[in-house]
């Protein structure tokens, strides 16, 4: 008789023993806002960052294949403490090159990195002040935006989650990662590096950079899907193109798949306190 596979909540919690609560599957999505913005609120207070996982398999077979390949740690014996020294080693490089950089510098050699042309292109316009932003309903000038309920994507996928097939469709676990920087999660959390997606140590970048500028911090990470939440949504057409241009370079899927198109982007994360950005 074979050995029964370890569950991949088993498997994870293994290798994040972190505090941490299970999301029950249908769970109305108000509820998970909730609790995410309380233990943001007590993370400040405290020293950690909370976090979303969407928990699947292909989840944890690609942050265990990414901390592999960096390590020489074969995938299936990877534990905590290599989680944890890979994610210093990742975020000790990150501020080595800030003792010759900025947070935008390195941010936008991420950028460029992941899609040199619409970095030379358009975005460089755009940062520059030289693209013509048509102005859209949504506001043109500087203006306070409407406070708005956070709403995050991965709520409603809960919600809607058939309870039936919940083994399938994984779980959501709200993890309180040791690290005070935000940003800091990612490295913890090495889910991307295919083509399309930012490796853990670009991404942890380009999430410092968010952090800077606009108080944006990781809210959920899983297999296919980040969102970052932010307390401070751009309020300018510019900014909300500047966003919109930075995540179409993470993601050009954005534009196919989520949002037909580039003004419809804009205009999504135009006053929202979630962004969420999907890879095929």
């Amino acid at each position: 008789i074979g050995e029964t596979m370890p569950e991949p909540y088993d498997c994870f919690i293994a290798l994040y023993p972190y505090p941490h609560e299970r999301i029950q599957r249908g769970e109305p999505h108000e509820e998970l806002n909730r609790r995410y913005l309380n233990r943001c609120e007590k993370g400040r207070e405290e020293g950690f960052t909370p976090v979303v996982v969407g928990l699947d398999q292909t989840l944890l077979g690609t942050m265990l294949n990414n901390i592999s390949v960096r390590t020489g740690v074969p995938s299936e014996s990877v534990t905590a403490e290599q989680v944890r020294q890979h994610a210093h080693t990742i975020i000790e490089e990150y501020h080595s090159a800030l003792a010759g950089a900025s947070v935008e510098s390195l941010a936008h050699s991420a950028f460029e990195r992941l899609s040199p042309d619409t970095f030379k292109g358009s975005y460089h316009e755009l940062i520059e002040g030289e693209a013509l932003i048509i102005p859209g309903e949504y506001g043109t000038e500087a203006t306070a935006v409407q406070p708005k309920p956070l709403t995050l994507m991965s709520a409603y996928i809960n919600e809607e989650a058939d309870t039936q097939n919940s083994d399938a469709a994984g779980e959501l676990i709200l993890l309180d990662m040791p690290v005070t920087e935000p940003a800091e999660a990612l490295a913890y959390l090495p889910f991307g590096g295919w083509v399309g997606c930012p490796d853990a140590a670009d991404f942890m970048a380009i999430a410092h950079y968010w952090q800077e500028r606009d108080e944006a911090v990781p809210a959920v990470v899983a297999a296919q899907y980040t969102e970052f939440y932010t307390p401070e949504p751009v309020n300018t057409t510019l900014d909300a193109a500047i966003l919109a241009a930075e995540q179409c370079m993470l993601s050009p899927a954005m534009l196919t798949d989520v949002y037909r198109g580039f003004s419809k982007l804009s205009e999504s994360l135009y006053g929202s306190h979630n962004w969420y950005i999907w890879w095929r």
